[in-house]
């Protein structure tokens, strides 16, 4: 008979109080003192019973048995096994319930918990599996926590020696997933008459196309009644790149679209929860992506990773890989109305524009859960960047109120003249809009419109050229306001060499019209070189009225203008007669942009008569004259 050698029995004679029990123990081969026996991935097998004194093995050229003495006890490392078939899709609402076959033959099954959390949530709800019989345990989730947000869970058995496995395997970093059915969720997210609106789908729709999602709701499509747009990714496109349904073919949770409605109205469907046991990764192509959480819950802009030829790269830095680069913006940009950046979440309903700038389509990835406090915005202070000024663009629409559009500019000693990854595109729009960027066409396959712009701090200046876009004609407010102090010996001037205009004090802005594109371009530096710059540019700077609004007024009207250099200055209103009717300015003023406001009546306290008058600006020996009519 072959033996075990003593160091064998160290390893199998633990006291215990044992119950007899047939059980299998496999030891390396290394511990026999002779032969093989029955030999499996480098473990000898023996079979025997608690307390039998020669245990029996099955080997290979007849049986073999320890050494000397009793085995009191079988070391008990295997925990219990676990056989489970997953459930394939839960009802939302109702209850599930959760059965597995679970063995412990050592030992015994001690305990049984199955834990599940709703996506969204970072902590999960424990519940005792109770034994059915033969080897069968189940629970029951509540139908109260089945929902559109999804489930994921893992089952945890213990035995009696305090050995635990668990399904799936690795839990909880690895969780089962538990699909959700609904059928018919419907839209949270405002959408105004009129309006277009960035929209998406938080689960995947049972029928994944605009047809079975929006006709229901709005009809057969009718470009008068509702529209539905996305961004046409193409590397060949360059202007108007979108598509416009019917020629979108899906409608898929991860991505966004724009979709715009004649009447205030919502939209539902049918489908299938995200998967929320693993993040559920979105593919980025080159440059803008209208993109969206999959999940019917709000997710972290800044707990999300990329994800490129099986690594993990961090967002908003560049990251050189072989031959690529690897660089997604730091921005998450959401539209209700106008854009609003530096975002931190992406909500449920919701879409969003994010800028790839690397070279290659990556995917990006975000855990299934929230972590972050509800701050819909990072302040500027909190940029990471020397962001110095904002230069705005703003009008009122008599429909949809005011709309803006704000573009950063600033000098940091860690940022670089060319493209770095403190430079941040400006998104593309869509419909009416006003758009205030700087422009870069300087900068190869990264050229274009960027809502920041860092440059190096050296030199003795920096040139940054504005460009104000808008489709139809617009008398926009042109702002600038300061964040941060200038270097030593650094001023700023804001040039419009269409007008003649040049800024420096900030406190006052202007109104210029908008139609199509206009340029402005902002100096920064020295003194020395803003007179060198002016020189160069060839600016004329001219006396002139800026603007009337509103025009035609009822109550009050802004007179808004401009002087090239101080003068004297008289702003009188007159009647179609020529008769002066009320004197707004009599004075000397400094250099820059003025305004006034007439309030319609007369400089005797009497109210004008409703009908035509005329603003004359007489400065320096020149007169510009306007059209105004007051209404009753």
């Amino acid at each position: 008979m072959r033996r075990l050698a003593a160091s064998a029995l160290i390893v199998l004679a633990v006291c215990a109080c044992a119950v007899p029990a047939r059980a299998t123990y496999s030891i390396p081969v290394s511990s026999f003192s002779e032969g093989t026996g029955k030999v499996s991935a480098g473990q000898q097998e023996i079979a025997f019973t608690v307390g039998q004194a020669s245990p029996v093995g099955a080997g290979a050229s007849g049986g073999y048995s320890l050494e000397s003495g009793i085995v009191p006890a079988i070391l008990d490392v295997a925990p219990p096994e676990i056989v489970f078939e997953p459930v394939a899709l839960a009802a939302e609402r109702t209850a599930v319930d959760i059965e597995a076959e679970i063995e412990d033959r050592a030992t015994g099954v001690d305990s049984v918990v199955l834990y599940y959390r709703q996506g969204g949530f970072t902590s999960f709800n424990a519940l005792a599996m109770e034994f059915v019989s033969g080897s069968t345990y189940r629970a029951e989730i509540p139908g109260s926590a089945v929902t559109e947000r999804g489930l994921a869970y893992y089952i945890a058995a213990t035995d009696a020696r305090g050995n635990t496995s668990t399904v799936p395997e690795g839990a909880p970093d690895s969780l089962q997933n538990l699909p959700v059915y609904f059928g018919a969720l419907t839209s949270d997210i405002s959408l105004p008459s009129g309006e277009y609106r960035m929209v998406s789908l938080p689960a995947t729709p049972t029928h994944g196309s605009p047809d079975s999602v929006l006709v229901d709701d709005f009809g057969s499509y009718d470009r008068t009644a509702w529209r539905l747009g996305r961004w046409n990714q193409s590397d060949t496109c360059t202007t108007g790149c979108y598509d416009e349904y019917p020629e979108i073919e899906d409608f898929a949770p991860g991505r966004a679209y724009w979709l715009i409605l004649e009447s205030v109205r919502s939209f539902d469907f049918s489908g299938i929860s995200t998967d929320v046991s693993r993040p559920d990764p979105i593919r980025l192509a080159r440059g803008w992506n209208q993109i969206a959480t999959s999940y019917a819950f709000a997710t972290d802009w800044t707990s999300g990773w990329l994800i490129y030829d099986g690594g993990q790269y961090s967002i908003g830095e560049a990251h050189v890989v072989g031959t690529d680069t690897i660089m997604v913006e730091d921005n998450l940009i959401a539209y209700d109305g106008d854009y609003e950046n530096f975002q931190v979440q992406l909500g449920a309903w919701s879409g969003y524009w994010v800028y790839n700038a690397g070279t290659q389509e990556v995917d990006i990835a975000f855990p299934p859960r929230i972590q972050t406090a509800l701050n819909l915005q990072a302040p500027l202070a909190d940029m990471g960047c020397g962001v110095l000024f904002g230069i705005e663009a703003a009008y009122t629409n008599r429909d949809r109120g005011l709309t803006r559009s704000v573009c950063y500019i600033g000098i940091d000693e860690n940022s670089s003249d060319a493209w770095d990854a403190n430079d941040l595109h400006s998104p593309p729009h869509i419909d009416m809009y006003l758009r205030a960027a700087v422009r870069h066409d300087d900068w190869g396959r990264l050229s274009g419109d960027y809502m920041r712009d860092i440059r190096k701090a050296s030199g003795d200046g920096k040139i940054y050229t504005v460009t104000l876009e808008s489709p139809k004609e617009v008398y926009a407010g042109i702002a600038v306001t300061q964040y941060a102090d200038l270097p030593d010996g650094y001023k700023a001037v804001l040039y419009d060499r269409e007008l003649g205009v040049s800024i420096s004090d900030f406190d006052r802005p202007y109104m210029r019209r908008v139609s199509g594109h206009a340029e402005l371009e902002l100096a920064v530096g020295t003194g020395d070189f803003l007179k060198g710059r002016e020189a160069e540019s060839g600016i004329e700077l001219r006396n002139q009225l800026l603007s009337l609004i509103p025009n035609p007024f009822s109550e009050e009207v802004g007179v808004s203008f401009y002087l090239g250099a101080p003068c004297r200055v008289w702003v009188d209103v007159y009647n179609i007669e020529g008769a002066l009717v009320a004197r707004l300015a009599d004075g000397v003023l400094s250099a820059g942009v003025h305004s006034r406001t007439w309030n319609g009546k007369t400089d005797s306290g009497d109210d004008a008569a409703s009908g035509v008058y005329f603003l004359r600006l007489l400065a320096d020996d020149e007169a510009t004259t306007s059209k105004i009519i007051k209404l009753k």
